[in-house]
């Protein structure tokens, strides 16, 4: 009996957690899908064979994905890039940034400095006429039903000027003391200043709603020009040191102040931890927060 090979996308996440381990040369057995958008030999897998992906969490029982079981020929290591959020305190994988390596086995704990933990693309050996899922194409539906989504997320046309203005203006003060991180046409923005312990000020302009954080303080604005006109002052307050943030009775409480006196404040919950000695776990983040809010210290100003 004849055989070809296909290529299978391992996600690594899936496999830290339900995965069994493999390597090259195993027998193993696969649950495949077929990669929406894939292709059906036309390019991009093994031999330029389809590609397909390993499901370890079907969510659908009408929708099982095929049982296939065959020879694992090579696997190569794929690792995405780290790289910051505009507007978020966390950051997400490049896919257009990547290392790849051929590795013997799955898992592999090292990584690259800055880059993801690895997925995997498997040549995978199986037997002529083994049943396989059938090409998934990414529909008009769904791509129609997902625009309809993102449009109802973003900003009106008439607000952005108004968010790209305070960008502009922030990139001639400062220059190159202050990081921007811009997406979105400027409806995500972070604004990082150089300057050690100065305050960074992030927003998010939707719909209905503009986000704006000082560090880890949110004030909730409407998405109109009466909202942009509180960021600016927000970003005044944060670039001229007028933002500092207390915490007391389990409540932080944050002040921005403008040069001219005007001050907006903004208050929220601290987490609630047992006492009694118990052990207790919180993030790095949490705690840097707590350790600043308790010393009353303003941020400096960006210079």
């Amino acid at each position: 009996m004849g055989t070809r090979v296909v290529e299978v996308v391992v996600w690594g996440p899936d496999y830290a957690c339900c995965g069994v381990p493999f390597g090259v040369g195993d027998e193993v057995g696969f649950s495949l899908r077929a990669v929406p958008g894939g292709g059906d030999g036309g390019g991009g897998g093994a031999e330029d064979g389809p590609t397909y992906f390993d499901d370890r969490h079907p969510m659908d029982p009408d929708d099982s994905p095929v049982d296939v079981r065959g020879r694992v020929e090579a696997i190569v290591a794929v690792h995405q890039r780290l790289v910051p959020v505009a507007g978020a305190h966390y950051r997400t994988s490049d896919p257009d940034d990547t290392v790849e390596r051929a590795v013997e086995s799955v898992p592999v704990d090292e990584r690259p400095d800055g880059y993801s933990g690895a997925d995997y693309r498997v040549v995978f050996r199986i037997p002529d006429g083994t049943r396989l899922p059938e090409p998934r194409a990414a529909t008009a539906a769904a791509a129609a039903a997902g625009a309809d989504r993102r449009r109802g997320a973003e900003p009106s046309a008439e607000l952005l000027p108004l968010l790209i203005a305070i960008v502009e203006e922030v990139a001639e003060r400062f220059g190159d003391r202050v990081g921007i991180l811009r997406a979105r046409a400027d409806a995500s923005v972070t604004l990082d200043p150089v300057h050690r312990d100065a305050c960074a000020v992030r927003w998010n302009a939707g719909a209905d709603a503009l986000s704006v954080e000082l560090e880890r303080a949110l004030w909730s604005l409407p998405a109109d020009a009466s909202g942009v006109a509180t960021l600016r002052a927000l970003v005044e307050a944060a670039a001229t040191g007028g933002f500092s943030e207390t915490l007391e009775a389990g409540r932080f409480g944050a002040v921005a102040r403008t040069p001219d006196g005007a001050v907006w404040t903004a208050a929220a919950e601290a987490s609630s931890f047992p006492m009694g000695g118990g052990v207790v776990a919180m993030s790095g983040s949490t705690d840097a927060r707590m350790r600043r809010a308790r010393s009353g210290v303003p941020y400096p100003a960006w210079g």
